[in-house]
């Protein structure tokens, strides 16, 4: 006879929890019409690789697929809100260019 495992639940619920927060960010940053300021793109970066090398991890030693799908979401969402971060940016931002002329 099984029991109810309560750590478990909880951990696959503020999992799922953590990743539908993302959405209202992502949905923000996609919306933007200018550059995007106070974010930062390594530490998003940083992220994003870091919940990738959780779910390698745990595909290669834990053989937990509960927590691979969370890395493994976690890691793109966090891709996603890099990646809109950086074309807001080069989108909007006026990027000095080197070539051009000095204007007065």
């Amino acid at each position: 006879m099984s029991t109810f495992n309560w750590i478990e639940a909880i951990y696959g619920s503020m999992g799922l929890a953590m990743i539908l927060l993302y959405i209202p960010q992502i949905k923000i940053l996609a919306q933007a019409t200018t550059a995007i300021t106070g974010m930062s793109a390594p530490t998003w970066g940083f992220w994003s690789f870091g919940y990738l090398t959780h779910f390698l991890y745990g595909y290669s030693q834990l053989d937990d697929m509960k927590f691979c799908l969370l890395s493994l979401l976690s890691s793109f969402c966090c891709f996603v809100i890099l990646a809109i971060t950086l074309y807001k940016n080069r989108k909007y931002k006026k990027v000095w260019n080197a070539f051009q002329p000095f204007k007065n």
